[in-house]
């Protein structure tokens, strides 16, 4: 109820009744808000007890070429999930033309900012990371590498990281902003701090 028209949700399910998880989202009526992740036999009831209606993504795996068709004959997915070391052009293409959305997972890292630029060139179409601010910052910089006003933030990225951190700061540099207000202060023995 919480997510309903504010954000899709991808839902990653570990150990799930996937004849409840069906209900539950037809319930709140959220079918096109939602994709669901799960092991080949949880997604194969799912599609059933769903009749089609949820929209599935499995992950790939390099098993060759045989086994993306296999993938897309099966599940009919909305997308397909695979590292973002695996994409090529040719998976992209095949996906693309089967009418499924490619999802690039890069999980772990910091600031990848030429991993996700190359990703977004080969044209995958979502990108699955622990950073997402990151890669919004990139992106918005690619597209307008030269913003109208500077963005100055409070104490650093105060409500992403403890205020006056240096991991409020490394935040603010890895959104890309111009500016890191930073509270200064003498101390009793001198030192500005």
């Amino acid at each position: 109820r919480f997510a309903k028209k504010k954000i899709n949700l991808y839902l990653d399910c570990k150990e799930v009744d996937p004849e409840k998880l069906v209900q539950a989202i037809r319930a709140t009526q959220m079918e096109d808000q939602v994709v669901v992740f799960a092991s080949s036999k949880i997604l194969g009831r799912i599609n059933q007890s769903g009749l089609g209606t949820i929209p599935l993504i499995p992950l790939y795996s390099a098993y060759g070429q045989n086994y993306l068709d296999m993938l897309i004959r099966q599940f009919h997915p909305a997308a397909i999930e695979f590292e973002a070391g695996e994409v090529t052009p040719t998976l992209i293409g095949k996906c693309h033309k089967a009418g499924v959305r490619v999802l690039a997972k890069d999980l772990g890292g910091k600031d990848r900012t030429k991993l996700w630029n190359r990703l977004i060139e080969l044209g995958v179409d979502w990108i699955m990371t622990d950073v997402g601010e990151g890669v919004l910052s990139g992106y918005t910089q690619r597209l307008i590498p030269r913003r109208p006003i500077q963005i100055v933030p409070r104490r650093g990225v105060r409500l992403l990281a403890p205020e006056n951190t240096r991991k409020a700061y490394e935040r603010a540099i890895s959104l890309g902003l111009d500016f890191i207000e930073v509270d200064v202060r003498t101390s009793r023995d001198g030192r500005l701090v």
